[in-house]
């Protein structure tokens, strides 16, 4: 048991001391001793024992933090370990979210005096800002301090503890073409663009493909002879800003699409003029690696955000159209495939999604045409 002395000053004055023995040091095998002085009164010194062999009741006392280190230092020792096992587009994503939203909020700060306190001032604020990306910012907080935790620079992690705020579900917003507004899209971007342009978003609403597919599209993917499209590559995020083509994400994303005649006449029309521009250049587009939606000097758009910016311009050209955003085609391509008749498995594979319940999730909104089918079909039926 750990006795409390009492030993006398210079100045005749009384302190109390006391020598806790911790235990054995696992990194070292020595025993190890903590030394309190200075206390004015037993009972003072009495309180602090309590406290101490409590810590060393929970093996704290053995685990003391390492020297201060900045939560951008534990961050890069966490990155130096995450980019071993990802794409470099989900590398690039990762980091811009740590940069953009996260460092901000506790970069500069020693990992050991992040509190609960400042964590969840940042998931506030997450929530307000950018609520869609909270809960990647939350797991992503939570990892670089959990490995902070494990590399003994702090013993507990308040991330761990944060109270998520919640929204109210809403229904989500109209992003998708009715089979009448697409006809009108494509009738206004056909009488108000290029060819190049028509092409994109017509094989877009016609193929569903997502945008990183389309960008990294080239000659030698379209069949028109067999009247179909290969998909096996996608135009991704790159640590530079820039985009790189790579290989999909999923097996499921390798797919062939049949297309229709109509889309595959705007490619052939766009094929001739591109061969006739970069023929001016000096360049020969005639071949099977040649991009189909180049950035006008054959190479790859180095920005997806390109075809944001054709969408934007094409809306400016005719206030008329509903606005939907690039993902609005696929969409459109899903919903319409499915109030044709299409059944769930066929339009899974040509959307190239991985597993059916991802199908299922982003895509249930179903026409008031479709509804209005469906329990036209059952009274039909019900009535004989």
């Amino acid at each position: 048991m750990t006795k409390i002395k009492e030993y006398t000053l210079k100045n005749g004055e009384k302190r109390y001391k006391f020598v806790l023995y911790a235990g054995i040091d696992e990194n070292t095998g020595k025993k190890k001793y903590i030394q309190k002085t200075g206390f004015r009164s037993r009972k003072a010194a009495q309180v602090e024992l309590t406290r101490l062999e409590y810590r060393k009741d929970n093996r704290e006392l053995l685990n003391k933090p390492l020297k201060s280190v900045t939560f951008d230092e534990v961050a890069a020792d966490w990155f130096a370990t995450y980019k071993l096992t990802v794409r470099e587009s989900t590398l690039a994503n990762t980091n811009s979210r740590y940069r953009t939203h996260i460092a901000p909020f506790f970069g500069a700060y020693k990992v050991d005096k992040v509190t609960l306190r400042q964590c969840q001032a940042a998931v506030n604020s997450w929530f307000v800002a950018v609520p869609s990306s909270m809960p990647a910012c939350i797991s992503l907080t939570a990892a670089i301090l959990d490995l902070a935790r494990k590399q003994g620079y702090i013993l507990v992690n308040p991330m761990k503890d944060v109270t998520r705020p919640r929204r109210r579900k809403v229904q989500k917003d109209n992003n998708f073409y009715s089979r009448e507004e697409l006809g009108q899209f494509l009738k206004a971007v056909k009488e108000t663009e290029n060819k190049k342009i028509y092409a994109c978003f017509r094989l877009l609403a016609y193929s569903g493909i997502r945008k990183g597919e389309l960008l990294a599209l080239t000659w030698g993917d379209v069949d028109f002879k067999e009247k179909a499209l290969n998909i096996d590559k996608s135009l991704t995020n790159g640590l530079t800003g820039f985009n790189y083509v790579d290989k999909p994400k999923t097996a499921a994303s390798i797919r062939t699409l049949a297309l229709d005649d109509v889309t595959l006449s705007s490619l052939l029309e766009w094929k001739h003029d591109q061969a006739k521009e970069l023929l001016k250049l000096g360049c020969n587009a005639n071949k099977p690696q040649q991009i189909i939606f180049d950035d006008g000097k054959g190479g790859i758009i180095p920005h997806k955000n390109t075809v944001n910016r054709w969408l934007n311009r094409i809306y400016r050209k005719n206030p008329n159209l509903r606005r939907i955003r690039v993902h609005g085609f696929r969409h459109t391509h899903c919903t319409l495939l499915l109030e044709s008749g299409a059944s769930l498995q066929a339009t899974r594979e040509r959307l190239g999604h991985s597993d059916i319940s991802t199908t299922l999730n982003f895509y249930t909104h179903v026409t008031n045409k479709t509804r209005n089918e469906a329990i036209k079909g059952f009274l039909n039926y019900m009535q004989g």
